[in-house]
């Protein structure tokens, strides 16, 4: 699947992710609420990936989804250690999106966890990723970076 981002224009978000669901995309988080993603700040202020993970395990009464942006096969492991619904491989090559992939379907309920590769990745690159194994693609591009159509119309 390709995803798009929460990176939307200010005042158009709910414009811009409805124009990716009619082109044939999927939505991600639409907000903050929507799902809980550690990203690296939070890692550093709990003190590790496992901490992490708990904390947003255990404060989360809406019993959302935790995901992980991991940077390492260590914080990967973690990650996968204290029971993360998702990954993020953020900004790796195929070559790595690919052995993390490996890595977490060896594990008992691996085939369960949603796996995820973003960023840099464009159309060129797109079909490398996804031979790696992983659920999903996100692509930050199709809100912020979009080219508007210019449209009018003429009255004869």
């Amino acid at each position: 699947a390709v995803l798009d981002t929460r990176k939307t224009t200010p005042g158009l978000r709910y414009f811009e992710k409805y124009a990716v669901f009619v082109g044939g995309g999927n939505n991600h988080r639409f907000d903050l609420s929507s799902g809980i993603l550690i990203k690296d700040n939070h890692i550093k202020v709990c003190g590790g990936v496992g901490e992490a993970v708990r904390q947003a395990k255990k404060n989360n009464p809406k019993n959302l989804p935790v995901e992980v942006e991991v940077e390492s096969e260590r914080e990967l492991l973690e990650a996968l250690d204290e029971g993360a619904d998702g990954i993020l491989i953020d900004n790796a090559p195929p070559e790595r999106v690919a052995k993390f992939v490996e890595i977490i379907r060896s594990r008992p309920g691996g085939d369960k966890i949603f796996v995820e590769a973003s960023g840099g990745i464009t159309l060129s690159s797109l079909e490398r990723y996804a031979e790696t194994g992983v659920n999903a693609v996100s692509i930050g591009a199709l809100t912020h970076s979009f080219k508007s159509a210019s449209l009018r119309l003429d009255f004869i």
